[in-house]
């Protein structure tokens, strides 16, 4: 079973996710977004990748996380398996930074099948609630 759960949507996908920790929601969050991009088949999450993003706000901080994830996959073919997300602020500029420790593998298309293409990361409908922990989350396909 998965911690996150598909959000049917027209002409677009989402997920939706509750979790202990905001750290934790968005990290099921990218762990969803590999699921969907790679429906047919499982990720190994045998090849590390780290990635930090910053961002004024919550709700840029994940679209720009979700948006920079999706660039990599289409361009590196890396599909995220796994992820630890540590959230904290900047003290001088209030700023959000996330780093993410992502663990994943690079697209086979004999192993994986066939990729769904998701095209960006939209703001239509997105909720992030610090407490308890939920994000809501649309894709454009």
């Amino acid at each position: 079973m998965t911690p996150w759960e598909v959000l049917e949507h027209t002409a677009d996908i989402g997920l939706r996710v509750e979790a202990d920790t905001l750290e934790d929601a968005i990290a099921q969050v990218i762990e969803g977004f590999g699921g969907l991009v790679c429906p047919e088949g499982e990720v190994d999450p045998a090849e590390p990748w780290q990635l930090q993003v910053e961002a004024d706000a919550l709700d840029d901080l994940l679209v720009d996380t979700l948006d920079e994830i999706n660039y990599i996959h289409q361009t590196q073919r890396f599909l995220p398996g796994r992820c630890e997300v540590i959230l904290d602020r900047i003290e001088e500029t209030g700023r959000y930074r996330a780093t993410l420790r992502m663990r994943g593998e690079t697209y086979d298309q004999e192993k994986h099948g066939h990729l769904m293409e998701i095209k960006a990361t939209t703001y239509h409908g997105l909720e992030i609630q610090e407490e308890p922990p939920l994000i809501e989350v649309i894709f454009d396909v």
